[in-house]
């Protein structure tokens, strides 16, 4: 099976070099996962937050239908909260210079009535993905609900059952896939990309 999604990721820049420090020659690199947040699913596009996924180390090393996600609010400290919360975010080691691989980025997140965001994407860049949604089987949020919304915040840690983490965690066939050296190749995927450093 060969799925083509697209994904929003930043880049662990440093993790990389550290991990692998090739990755500056070949483009193997350590990205972290943002999902959108499970409150959002009924805003137009661009009222969705997107927040670094998380999970206890248990439920990376064996994924199952009732591994948890956590969501925490982004912020100079969020990192520090994951950490004390026995949290990693999700990692995986991607080939962001495929010649299948489409990207649009490095970008910034929105700025809301003349604020920087730290996690919404601005209609220009939910257009440009748009644009190349051939390239791509997963759905990107509609454009077609009202723009004004309220965010009613349940928190700036939330968690929830994710069934589809397994899959997620587990397929090769997915663009979070671990790739061994015979599987770079079948990666072939579109990415939204932040910049490599914290935005923060």
């Amino acid at each position: 099976m060969n799925a083509r999604e697209w994904r929003l990721i930043r880049v662990a820049l440093q993790e990389s070099i550290s991990a692998y420090p090739a990755c500056l020659q070949d483009g193997k690199f350590l990205v972290e996962f943002y999902i959108g947040h499970t409150s959002d699913v009924r805003y137009n596009a661009i009222n969705h937050r997107y927040w670094i996924q998380y999970h206890r180390m248990s439920d990376i090393e064996s994924p199952s239908a009732l591994s948890e996600t956590h969501l925490i609010r982004p912020s100079d400290t969020s990192s520090a909260y994951a950490s004390r919360h026995n949290l990693l975010p999700f990692r995986k080691w991607v080939n962001i210079t495929h010649l299948d691989t489409y990207i649009h980025g490095s970008f910034d997140f929105d700025v809301i009535n003349g604020r920087k965001s730290c996690n919404r994407i601005s209609q220009q860049d939910w257009e440009i993905l748009s644009s190349h949604k051939s390239m791509f089987h997963n759905p990107i949020p509609s454009f077609e609900l009202p723009s004004y919304s309220i965010h009613v915040d349940r928190g700036a840690h939330v968690s929830f059952i994710n069934s589809s983490f397994e899959a997620q965690a587990s397929s090769t066939a997915d663009c979070s896939s671990l790739f061994d050296d015979n599987a770079w190749g079948e990666l072939q995927k579109v990415f939204l990309s932040l910049p490599m450093s914290n935005p923060y």
